[in-house]
């Protein structure tokens, strides 16, 4: 009687365990009614509750208004005054959200975890086969180029490129480089195919605007040597021709239409020059993360001597100073001065094609490439950069910058004025690696207008 009695309690109290238990039991009924929420045809005493029926259901008349309200848009408010006021500024930065919008997805590509694209794995495979594949500036107003480099038999090399506005530069020679320097011997052709010309001078009005085509035939032999920590000393030597045609720019007149090629020494002739010129730079900067920090400083000298039917000859001085001051780890301040002088020796003097411009660089952003061109050059500029976004994996980062310049090209520096420099001003965003700039895009302002630009540029 005892064991009967105790087995009896047992069960009595695991009753309600087995009841609520998953599967095999029944629910009380008015625990069913609560859940079936008195809507549908399962709220009974005993109807069995599956385990997932924890909330309300919704009645048919309600899953339908959800799926209209789904598929419906939402409504938008009516056009007013205020889309018509910020309609023009849409408008004009539109250049901005689509270089934006570009910088966005090559950084999306660079930071990006996981196996590679299809592309980047062919682009290793040339690499490996001794193919080097790029995109770069080949020279004033080229536009993106695309460059191939075969370098498998070194030191033979091989390159060529070609633009989407039809310059192009191939070249084909011999490269040495080591401790402490480097060598090369190389034979080639460079076209621009639509550099502009306004004339000689600052004072040059922006609708004298024509283009020419110059095309360049050269052999050139290129030394450097590092003899020790900052010093870089550098030789070239070589034989150039030179040749002006009609400009590939068909929304600009060509040369011949807007002045005259005879009073301009190396628009109506070739020229053929002998070449040499030494070349020394001191580099005190060194690199803190992706910042440079430091001076540097550099000289070049030229001397042409026409050869053949070319009765010129000239020399070329050049000079080139640069402040890297930082204020932290992620701004800093960047300056630059650049100066250079051609001077006749004897002759028709110096040719128009190998006077310096200034233009579309430091010293002249806020003006077309090429816009001043004449004998001598000054080019002031100040940089204020700072760190906007790193890459995860500390690779490269992006940098906010604001700068202003001046700059003018006259025929003698010292003949220069206040009135002679044309300021120019704005800001942008500079792609920076380990090893220095990537790429570069900004707005900038002078006294002709706005302009936008993207390019891949050289350290500065």
């Amino acid at each position: 009687m005892r064991l009967t009695a105790a087995l009896a309690a047992g069960g009595l109290l695991l009753l309600p365990a087995v009841a609520s238990g998953q599967g095999g039991g029944t629910a009380p009924a008015d625990t069913t009614a609560d859940r079936a929420g008195g809507d549908g045809a399962d709220a009974r005493p005993g109807a069995p509750v599956a385990a997932d029926t924890l909330a309300r259901p919704v009645s048919p008349d309600s899953a339908a208004r959800i799926r209209e309200g789904l598929r419906r848009p939402p409504g938008e408010p009516p056009f007013d005054a205020l889309d018509a006021v910020a309609l023009p500024f849409r408008v004009a930065t539109y250049p901005l959200v689509l270089v934006g919008e570009g910088v966005a997805a090559g950084l999306g590509l660079i930071s990006q975890t996981g196996p590679p694209p299809f592309y980047v794995g062919v682009f290793r495979s040339l690499s490996r086969w001794g193919l080097r594949a790029g995109v770069e500036s080949i020279g004033p107003r080229s536009g993106p180029a695309g460059e191939l480099e075969l370098t498998r038999w070194e030191p033979l090399f091989v390159r060529t490129a070609w633009s989407i506005r039809g310059s192009r530069d191939h070249r084909a020679g011999l490269r040495w480089s080591g401790n402490p320097g480097r060598v090369s011997v190389a034979f080639g052709f460079h076209r621009d195919a639509e550099p502009r010309f306004w004339g000689l001078g600052p004072g040059t009005p922006s609708s004298d605007r024509s283009d020419f085509q110059h095309d360049r035939l050269h052999a050139t032999l290129r030394g450097e040597l590092r003899p020790s920590g900052p010093w870089t000393l550098g030789l070239v030597a070589g034989w150039e021709e030179s040749e002006v045609e009609g400009g590939a720019d068909g929304s600009s007149p060509d040369l011949p239409e807007v002045f005259d090629p005879a009073t301009l020494f190396g628009a109506a002739e070739r020229t053929r020059f002998l070449r040499v010129g030494p070349r020394v730079e001191l580099d005190l900067t060194d690199r803190v993360g992706f910042q440079r920090r430091g001076l540097a400083t550099g000289g070049a000298a030229d001397l042409y001597r026409g050869v053949g039917s070319t009765e010129a000859d000239f020399h070329r001085l050049r000079g080139w100073l640069e402040g890297y001051l930082p204020a932290n780890l992620r701004q800093s301040l960047a300056l630059r001065a650049e100066a250079e002088v051609n001077r006749g020796d004897a002759g028709r003097g110096v040719p128009f094609t190998h006077m310096p411009t200034l233009g579309d660089r430091p010293g002249g952003r806020g003006y077309p490439d090429g816009r001043f061109r004449a004998r001598d050059l000054l080019a002031l500029s100040a940089e204020w950069r700072w760190e906007a976004w790193r890459e995860l994996q500390g690779r490269l980062r992006a940098e906010g910058f604001v700068f202003f310049e001046e700059g003018t090209t006259v025929r003698d520096l010292s003949e220069l004025t206040g009135s002679d420099l044309r300021p120019s001003w704005g800001g942008g965003l500079r792609l920076v690696g380990r090893d220095g700039l990537a790429a570069r895009a900004f707005l900038a302002d002078g006294e002709e207008g706005v302009r936008v630009q993207f390019d891949f540029s050289a350290e500065f």
